[in-house]
């Protein structure tokens, strides 16, 4: 394997731990709204600051070979928009899912 082929696969699981990173950030700010804690100034400053890191990010994962980095994306960009609009905005399907297991219960 060349240096280029390292430096590729390299970066791919660098973006693949960021993705995923994010995206638990993003269900995790969800899940808080949700569940009746609004963000106060510092959280909505947070999920700005993490919006702009998802966007950011959108070119290099439509690029990416695995679909399943488009899927994380998608649903952490949802979720944080969720968060942000305190509650109103539509809810990603894992938020969804969560809810409908929650009233289930």
């Amino acid at each position: 394997m060349g240096n280029d082929e390292r430096t590729t696969s390299g970066d791919a699981a660098d973006l693949t731990e960021t993705i995923y990173d994010l995206s638990d950030r993003a269900f995790g700010l969800a899940r808080g709204v949700a569940g009746g804690e609004p963000l106060d100034p510092d959280g909505t400053r947070k999920a700005l600051a993490l919006r702009e890191q998802l966007e950011a990010l959108g070119p290099a994962v439509r690029q990416a070979p695995d679909p399943t980095l488009r899927s994380a994306l998608s649903e952490a960009i949802v979720d944080v928009t969720y968060a942000l609009s305190g509650g109103t905005a539509p809810l990603s399907l894992r938020m969804a899912q969560l809810i409908r297991d929650e009233q289930s219960r």
